[in-house]
């Protein structure tokens, strides 16, 4: 624990490291630069080592955020103004190296990471200007970057790619006639797109919102928010087309925030790693708190689930 402050979370396909942001100067020796700076764990020794540093080793004066793993389990992924601009950078997981800008962003706008391809060659990221949001990838290949099926909203993407990389799913605003203007859904396309696309079942209970999917690497199943305190869990068949099980609503207390995915699946589907407030945290900032067979933990707290 040890006054972690952290809003997203990030964990590796084998479970052993858990990447996420935090302002803390007692995670490590040395850290002086009060921002704050992305760190991994490796759950199998509880090492921790800081990742985010310049392009010339030495510590960053600016924050950085919104860690992802690569798939490979060799780079993390995050957002950084070190140099200006609100631009995507990659570092090893172990701390060595040196941060490598891998985006630029155009005056006034921003990128941030959201998902590593299963074969860790392309990396999906939203790019903001004010209160839009659009998807784009970047390819490890060239370093090339393009825009990605019809995300554009209002609504930050928070996508995330099927275990054989040939889907994707990502959030936006509901464009059913009809419907709220301000009501966001989830989708999922084709990887790359190809204009087909299919809506994440709306639960029974919740705000009729589906946000924030999380494609299990194990498991055929998302995972997605539909409101404070509620997550869905649902089958997914992806063949020629896709076609999903029954919405299971799962209660757990203070997950679902619209604003933020302050949790993240464990490889084997079965337990969710999140971000709690707990004793002795900032005011404004909650520290970090890892539950890993979440599941279980919730069975002993006696909470809900349902069909």
């Amino acid at each position: 624990n040890k006054d972690v402050d952290a809003s997203r979370i990030g964990v590796s396909d084998d479970g052993n490291m858990i990447a996420f942001a935090s302002n803390a100067s007692n995670l490590v020796t040395g850290d002086t630069n009060n921002v704050a700076d992305i760190f991994v764990k490796v759950l199998s020794t509880s090492a921790i080592a800081k990742v985010s540093v310049t392009s010339l080793g030495g510590q960053s004066n600016k924050p950085s955020r919104f860690p992802s793993i690569s798939s490979d389990g060799r780079y993390v992924a995050f957002q950084s103004d070190r140099e200006g601009d609100l631009a995507i950078y990659w570092q090893p997981v172990d701390g060595s190296g040196r941060a490598v800008r891998l985006t630029r962003p155009d005056d006034g706008g921003a990128h941030a990471p959201e998902a590593f391809s299963p074969d860790g060659k392309q990396l999906l990221f939203r790019t903001s200007r004010g209160e839009s949001f659009e998807l784009w990838r970047w390819s490890r290949a060239d370093g090339r970057v393009d825009r990605v099926g019809r995300s554009a909203s209002s609504r930050s993407p928070n996508a995330t790619v099927s275990p054989d990389g040939r889907w994707f799913a990502y959030t936006t605003l509901d464009e059913t006639p009809g419907s709220r203007p301000d009501r966001a859904v989830s989708y999922v396309e084709p990887f790359p797109p190809t204009g087909v696309r299919y809506q994440l079942p709306v639960a029974d209970r919740g705000t009729g919102a589906t946000i924030h999917p999380v494609w299990s690497t194990r498991l055929p199943e998302i995972v997605y928010s539909v409101g404070p305190g509620l997550l869905v869990t649902t089958r997914v068949s992806a063949g020629n087309a896709v076609e999903f099980g029954p919405p299971t609503i799962v209660q757990i207390p203070g997950a679902g925030d619209p604003g933020v995915r302050s949790w993240d699946l464990t490889p084997d589907g079965t337990g969710i790693i999140r971000v709690v407030e707990t004793n002795g945290g900032l005011a404004l900032q909650p520290p970090i708190h890892v539950v890993v067979n979440w599941f279980t933990e919730l069975g002993s707290r006696g909470a809900s689930t349902q069909s």
